[in-house]
């Protein structure tokens, strides 16, 4: 959903995303503190309270590209990545 988020999509696409990503990132922190992967942890909370749907984080659409990006590398490598 990252990678769509690129593009130009109506604002309940952003909506729906900041709780699919923010719903990924806590279970990754669990996963990855069961798994002793201190820094995935921060990591996955970093992107839960950027991308927290209850109190969110307003930015301009510019902003959130990168962002997107970065998330969506994050998610495509955790699970290699916490499990190695």
């Amino acid at each position: 959903m990252s990678v769509l988020a690129i593009f130009l999509m109506p604002y309940g696409y952003y909506i729906v995303l900041r709780w699919v990503v923010s719903i990924a990132a806590l279970l990754t922190a669990f996963i990855a503190y069961k798994n002793h992967k201190t820094s995935w942890v921060v990591m996955a909370v970093i992107a839960l309270v950027i991308w927290n749907p209850i109190t969110p984080v307003y930015l301009g659409r510019e902003i959130w590209l990168p962002f997107n990006i970065v998330a969506a590398a994050f998610f495509f490598m955790a699970p290699k990545k916490i499990y190695e």
